[in-house]
């Protein structure tokens, strides 16, 4: 299956935060399409999708853990 098949199924950041009417920063913007990446090998496993380093994953979970802060705060 193509990328593009699963962005249009709900696997995308970036669709959701349009969705919502989320301004996103361009730093922002690309960390969700790199983040996209995973969120779609967590729902389709079967896909061959490297891991990232130990180190690569902690800074991902960083950037997530502020992104969310800063999201919450828009509520």
């Amino acid at each position: 299956m193509e990328f593009s098949y699963f962005c249009a199924n709900g696997a995308n950041f970036l669709a959701l935060a349009e969705a919502g009417n989320v301004n996103l920063t361009e730093e922002q913007i690309d960390f969700c399409r790199r983040i996209n990446l995973y969120n779609i090998e967590a729902r389709y496993p079967n896909l061959s999708i490297p891991s990232p380093t130990l180190q690569k994953a902690k800074e991902y979970f960083e950037q997530t853990k502020e992104m969310m802060e800063w999201l919450i705060k828009l509520l």
